[in-house]
């Protein structure tokens, strides 16, 4: 038997358990993260400490005390500044990275639908830094390590239900971003099939941020704008292989480690600057990046980029441009053949460049550079 207070307290339970296993409760939960002393809740105007409550959805949580008035993470800048500070852009590498983080932390990466790509030689700090991340920045069960070349298997898929950030510390050159269509997904948010061993499938919503690291650029054979808009690339061009100074990673960790509490104030501050921004910082060596990534995974785009010029005030035959691409891809010793269905399909996906129907069939609002130019873009 139980007495009348123990019933009544199951009774007002009954309710709150038939809530949170409805399908939809945990898709819609308050932007922060969960602490020891409170739920840190972040919007366009910054961070708020508030009280524990079932309605803020809360699924994980760290297992310490924030504090607000915590003093800036200095070391873990420090460190940030040995990898980026001789490039112009470093504090503006720095700005992204803080914003990815808090945006991961506070569940709202697939918000702006991007991942980061870290790219450049070895021995420039790349591992570190996503070891750092890893360990430091989230709770362990909210960190999973699953590479895009696998988002296509079911079990695979389902290690990034619980996720909060998905570190990619070796994307290879070949077949890293073959499935696309599953990566876009992913990255955006939409809903998922996946299911673990022996179990039914299960749909969900990846709301986790990937970091994917790499010295080769990937090859993907996807040319639309779509997919290369997924992508914040950040490069390390440092080289700490022979530095008198460099440092291993437990030398850095030991350095950092005292700072996490701060460093993770620190990130959830550049989400919610994030969200008064309504995008990313960006980046001028960021939109460098793509577009060499781009050209070199197609050879359109690449040949638009060195051979037209648009917008423009003329108009050129769609049968034009497929001649002097065949002369410029011969001249490259790229791809010296295509349809012009499909050089009109690749064309179309060019941002900036507009089709045009003319009196002699299809064209584009753009004017072909002469040879003399041409060359002087191919060396």
């Amino acid at each position: 038997a139980i007495g009348w207070v123990k019933a009544n307290n199951i009774a007002k339970s009954l309710p709150r358990l038939h809530d949170l296993q409805a399908n939809r409760f945990f898709e819609t939960p308050v932007i922060g993260s969960c602490f020891t002393n409170g739920f840190v809740k972040v919007d366009e105007h910054g961070v708020e400490l508030l009280n524990h409550d079932p309605d803020n959805a809360a699924r994980q949580a760290y297992d310490f005390d924030l504090d607000l008035d915590t003093e800036p993470p200095h070391e873990w800048i420090k460190f940030l500044k040995e990898l980026w500070e001789p490039d112009s852009d470093c504090d503006t590498k720095i700005l992204i990275l803080q914003e990815f983080i808090g945006a991961s932390m506070a569940n709202i990466a697939t918000t702006y639908q991007r991942a980061l790509l870290l790219s450049g030689n070895g021995a420039n700090g790349k591992s570190a830094l996503s070891l750092l991340i890893g360990a430091l920045l989230f709770p362990e069960d909210t960190v999973s390590y699953v590479s895009p070349r696998r988002w296509d298997r079911d079990y695979s898929l389902a290690q990034l239900r619980n996720a909060r950030i998905n570190l990619v510390t070796e994307l290879p050159e070949t077949n890293a971003l073959d499935n696309t269509d599953t990566f876009k997904s992913v990255v955006s948010g939409d809903y998922l099939e996946a299911r673990l061993p022996y179990c039914a499938p299960f749909t969900f919503r990846c709301t986790a941020g990937h970091i994917l690291s790499c010295n080769d650029i990937p090859r993907t054979s996807d040319s639309s704008h779509g997919f290369f808009r997924r992508f914040i690339m950040l490069t390390f061009n440092q080289n700490f292989g022979n530095s008198p100074f460099k440092k291993t990673e437990e030398e850095i960790m030991e350095a950092i480690a005292p700072e996490r509490s701060a460093i993770i104030l620190w990130a959830l501050n550049g989400a919610a600057r994030l969200i008064r921004q309504g995008a990313y910082t960006q980046l001028s060596s960021h939109e460098k990046s793509v577009q060499d990534w781009r050209a070199a995974s197609d050879s359109v785009y690449d040949f638009a980029l060195t051979c037209l010029e648009y917008p423009s005030d003329e108009n050129t035959r769609l049968s034009t441009i497929r001649d002097e691409f065949r002369g410029w891809a011969r001249s490259v010793g790229r791809m010296d053949e295509i349809s012009s269905r499909a050089l009109n399909s690749r064309l179309k996906k060019i941002e900036g460049l507009t089709p045009r129907t003319l009196r002699t069939g299809p064209g584009y609002q753009c004017r072909v550079k002469p040879r003399t130019e041409w060359s002087e873009s191919i060396n």
